[in-house]
């Protein structure tokens, strides 16, 4: 009777019941802000913007959204400062129980703690306040009934005697407990205090945020009111000037209220932010997709590329040839390693030696749409909109790569986003089996290596860490196995990294002349820019769930013994996080490539949309972006104008990603333990 069974389980989580928080929309700091300039113009002071947008974002379950309300309404303050600003949140958030009910309280708050920095929250006051004893039971009584009144006054009376009606400890519940109890601030309280003015703001926003209970709203515009025509505004004076509160009771003040709240409800729960929606609206696009693909291969005539030479290798490959500078087609010689032959040697069994193109479309079809569930549940995993998911299915170019190309990147890809499957679900050992199963299809897949490493330092620790790469090692000598004896052919044309690359087929250069693209200085140049690409964002993005500085992180890559914190270090490499940071490190290696061919966009078509969401750009910007990657990648040949749109969308995906993320992990250093402390 202790375990509860699967069906049961499942039930509680069901995404209808939004078991979980809402995460924090990418433009919520922008709502935020244009909510403090509107109040700040207004001469309304800090309480009362920060106390609607707090009681909003309490009541919409937001905790990432209330951090990053706390980091935008602290930045640049200083730390007593920062201490204030987290204490009256906190009040607010007390407050909101008593029209948002106990547990979504007690999360909301457990969650912003847990997020602030560590000087801060050592620095909350921690002395209950609201203790009930013989001496102070009476005077929170009558605190309480006089609050009751001033809001009600002049139906307080008739109004007490309608709850009795409903139930008789009603009205002693609400008035003693919560208007007594919560809502007003015992005399000598330490810490924020949340006054008249506020504490009506933040009854308006909870029940307009809640919605349904428009005539408790109507209660709380009036008691609002009241505290202009009664002067008690005035013990409030951080609420605003004279001048702000008495527009801020005005039909226009009342009016601004209700819709921030509307926007900010807006902003952290509709459709195309709430990501409850994307559990219907996945398989919903799995299913069109798939009909999709049907029509492109029985409409569309397939294209002749590579797959004539894949087969032609994989015949010679039968025939026991193992020397890789042997192993040749059409199109020139076998250049991929050893999974790229494993797999492509079944295709040649299962489509009558690579003959019966239209079922080898079918299985590059299959193979489309699990990858594309992949890629639907690690945006899933990470939280991200449903907005962004029509992205995913839409773009010619990658239906042609997998189904009338039936290039070897089909599985490449595969393999990177099983393995970020696995990675976000913890299952490491996996997730290295089949990103190395990936790797060894196409050495593209070393792109994200070195991000992966700092991943896996943070989240697993050094050894571990260590464990992943012996995966990743062997599983790729055992794909390599078939070819031990001519080793050096092998790793010579499946790793070249000295490959000489053609002008009529780059995709991404096109705009610079031939002259210059087949210099060694530009291939230099690309690659000094991508070192310290990848050097810039690791100091400055990667590091940061270690909670070190760059020199203190090399102190952890070889520990003398693990780090103290490396289990609050791994709790910061969250889902969203790995994605992040794979994710960047593919498209930072597409940017500064030597050269892109049409093939290469399927490792950019499902990483952008991701990226582009998570830098922050407002959705428009982010569909416009995608749709001019999209016109690029599809004017063939490559013209000037259509790279240089490769390129300038990849630069400016990379910098949206490194200023989107500024203010993820941010703060001091909380959790840094130096190796001689540890060993102390």
């Amino acid at each position: 009777m202790s375990k509860l069974s699967p069906a049961l389980k499942s039930l509680i989580n069901a995404a209808h019941s939004r078991p979980g928080p809402v995460p924090a929309p990418p433009r919520i700091q922008a709502v935020y802000q244009r909510i403090q300039e509107e109040a700040t113009e207004r001469k309304l002071g800090r309480p009362s913007w920060l106390g609607i947008s707090t009681a909003a974002t309490m009541t919409m379950n937001s905790p990432e959204s209330m951090i990053a309300l706390y980091n935008s309404t602290s930045a640049s303050r200083p730390q007593s400062e920062g201490v204030a600003i987290a204490e009256f949140m906190r009040e607010i958030g007390l407050k909101c129980i008593g029209f948002n009910g106990i547990p979504r309280t007690i999360n909301m708050l457990n969650a912003f703690r847990a997020e602030l920095p560590s000087s801060i929250a050592s620095s909350l006051n921690t002395k209950p306040s609201r203790s009930p004893d013989p001496s102070n039971i009476d005077s929170t009584n009558t605190r309480g009934r006089a609050l009751w009144d001033a809001i009600y006054r002049p139906l307080e009376t008739k109004l007490i005697d309608k709850l009795s009606d409903a139930h008789p400890d009603l009205p002693v519940f609400i008035i003693n407990q919560e208007y007594g109890g919560l809502f007003t601030d015992p005399p000598g309280k330490p810490g924020a205090k949340v006054g008249r003015v506020t504490t009506s703001l933040i009854a308006i926003t909870c029940l307009r945020a809640q919605q349904g209970v428009g005539p408790q709203v109507l209660s709380h515009v009036f008691g609002l009111r009241k505290g202009w025509e009664d002067g008690t505004w005035k013990q409030e004076p951080e609420a605003g000037e004279e001048e702000g509160i008495k527009w801020l009771v005005s039909d226009e003040g009342c009016t601004w209220v209700l819709e921030k709240v509307d926007e900010l409800v807006g902003a952290l729960g509709d459709l195309a932010t709430n990501t409850a929606h994307t559990t219907w609206l996945i398989p919903l696009l799995l299913v069109l997709d798939a009909a999709l693909c049907g029509v492109i291969i029985e409409k569309v005539p397939y294209t002749e590329i590579d797959w004539t030479t894949y087969m032609q290798q994989i015949s010679l490959y039968r025939k026991g040839e193992r020397d890789y500078a042997k192993i040749t087609g059409s199109t020139g010689p076998l250049v991929y390693p050893g999974a790229h032959v494993w797999i492509y040697n079944l295709l040649y069994k299962l489509t009558d030696e690579g003959q019966d193109i239209q079922r080898a479309q079918y299985i590059f079809a299959l193979v489309y749409l699990g990858a594309l569930a992949l890629v639907f549940q690690c945006y899933k995993r990470a939280q991200v909109p449903p907005y962004v998911f029509p992205l995913l299915v839409l773009s010619k170019r990658l239906h042609s790569i997998f189904v009338l190309r039936c290039f070897n990147d089909c599985f490449a890809v595969l393999g990177l986003f099983a393995a970020l499957f696995c990675f976000q679900r913890d299952q490491w050992h996996l997730g290295s089996f089949f990103f190395a199963t990936g790797l060894n299809v196409k050495m593209s897949l070393l792109l994200p290596l070195p991000a992966m490493g700092i991943l896996m330092i943070q989240k697993l620790g050094s050894r571990e860490a260590m464990t992943q790469a012996m995966i990743i090692f062997q599983v790729s000598v055992l794909f390599g196995y078939p070819f031990r004896k001519q080793s050096f052919s092998y790793f010579g044309k499946a790793f070249e990294l000295s490959r000489a690359f053609l002008y009529k087929w780059t995709v991404n250069w096109r705009f610079v002349p031939e002259e210059t693209f087949l210099s060694k200085p530009f291939a230099l140049g690309l690659l000094s820019l991508h070192v310290a690409l990848l050097g810039w964002f690791a100091v400055t993005r990667w590091i940061k769930p270690s909670k070190r500085t760059p020199s203190q992180f090399l102190k952890i890559i070889m520990p003398q013994a693990e780090p103290r914190d490396q289990d609050i270090m791994a709790k910061r490499v969250t889902p969203n996080f790995v994605m992040t940071v794979v994710l960047t490190a593919m498209t930072i290696g597409m940017l500064c490539a030597r050269s892109l061919h049409y093939q290469f966009y399927a490792y950019i078509a499902w990483s952008t949309p991701f990226l582009l969401w998570k830098a922050g750009f407002h959705p428009i910007v982010q569909y416009a972006l995608w749709a001019a990657q999209e016109w690029a990648w599809n004017v063939y040949p490559s013209t000037q104008a259509s790279s240089a749109t490769v390129v300038g969308v990849l630069t400016i995906t990379v910098g949206g990603i490194w200023w989107g993320t500024r203010q993820e992990y941010e703060g001091e250093l909380k959790g840094v333990i130096d190796d001689h402390e540890h060993n102390e």
